[in-house]
């Protein structure tokens, strides 16, 4: 695939780096960019097999890396900054599209959340036609709550780390997202994508395709998340035997068709014709 490296900026002055990856149709180039966010503690090339789907079927396509991987040592957390990666991403994308290139996000795992939070945050009117992810996470913190909870997952990091029984260990999660405000600007429950998804007005077509044995972000997740979307358009499906962002493992053809299709509707809908852009 022919690509552009590209570096950017995010809104707090974070230098990321992205690969621009065109697509064309009778000499014209694709109004139609698929923005691909990557999971926590991966880089952009994790979605690598993803995007080149996504352009086999006449897609540009844009990956970028989170702050966790900018050249620069920063501050990261784990889907709340990173959604400015993500806006600052769109517009980059956006500059190396024809002038009327519409948007659509994928993202898996963290990257997935961010997705959901920042497609429904600019909707319709910031040119995003649609999000579909993989695996994300309704919320970052479920605390108090069931043992497969991701807040649990915490809860039993601490206990590994620090040797603190689970009530300790409860108490000390809960007591980081107290003090989160205070040393980092933001609480760990307002990452919440089940949130942003059910935001009135949030009209984003949204396809959610989740791992039937997740053991990272149980899938009951997914089915909160669907349950809370206010869009018209929306669509789960749970993938048999398979682990956390295996999905497109287990059957790439598959995948990639669920993806394209998803789109393919959405921008059509979006543009107000069919047609490949």
């Amino acid at each position: 695939m022919p690509y552009e490296e590209v570096q950017f900026f995010t809104e707090d002055g974070i230098s990321l780096t992205g690969w621009f990856i065109p697509q064309s149709s009778g000499g014209r180039a694709s109004r139609r960019v698929v923005v691909c966010c990557h999971p926590y503690n991966n880089s952009k090339s994790n979605l690598l097999g993803v995007a080149r789907g996504l352009w086999d079927r006449r897609y540009s396509v844009f990956m970028f890396d989170f702050r966790s991987f900018a050249d620069t040592k920063t501050q990261q957390s784990v889907g709340f900054l990173e959604q400015r990666d993500c806006r600052s991403a769109i517009l980059a994308a956006k500059g190396r599209a024809p002038e009327d290139a519409k948007v659509a996000l994928v993202g898996a795992s963290m990257g997935g959340a961010v997705a959901l939070m920042v497609g429904h945050e600019e909707g319709a009117a910031g040119g995003v036609v649609g999000v579909a992810t993989d695996c994300a996470f309704g919320q970052l913190t479920a605390v108090p709550g069931p043992r497969n909870s991701l807040g649990a997952r915490l809860e039993g990091r601490v206990m590994a780390t620090v040797r603190f029984p689970r009530p300790l260990a409860a108490a000390a999660v809960q007591l980081a997202d107290w003090l989160n405000p205070w040393c980092y600007g933001y609480a760990l429950s307002e990452v919440s994508p089940v949130t942003a998804v059910a935001r009135e007005g949030a009209d984003v077509p949204l396809l959610l395709i989740h791992a039937d044995h997740d053991e990272v972000v149980p899938v009951s997740q997914a089915h909160a998340i669907y349950s809370a979307a206010s869009c018209a358009q929306k669509d789960l499906v749970v993938m048999q035997h398979c682990h956390h962002v295996g999905c497109f493992f287990q059957d790439r053809a598959r995948y990639v068709k669920l993806l394209a299709d998803f789109f393919d509707s959405a921008f059509a809908a979006a543009e107000g014709s069919v047609g490949t852009g």
